[in-house]
């Protein structure tokens, strides 16, 4: 389900943002993320780490969870 972005301040998308990311299996953790509007699209950029004994399936998985976010 797509984070409703609409009427949130920068700090309430970030944290936002870090939550969801955060929940997912095998995150370990998600910092460094900055939100800015192009257009009528936001770009988020943000780090992400990730367990280190994953195969590449799992870290591709979760790499396409993060888009869909």
């Amino acid at each position: 389900m797509p984070l409703p972005l609409i009427e949130r301040s920068e700090k309430e998308l970030v944290q936002a943002i870090k939550r969801r990311v955060e929940s997912i299996s095998d995150v370990r953790n998600c910092h460094e993320v900055s939100v800015r509007m192009i257009r009528k699209r936001y770009d988020v950029d943000m780090h992400v780490s990730i367990k280190s004994n994953l195969r590449f399936e799992d870290v591709h998985k979760i790499a396409s969870m993060l888009f869909r976010l």
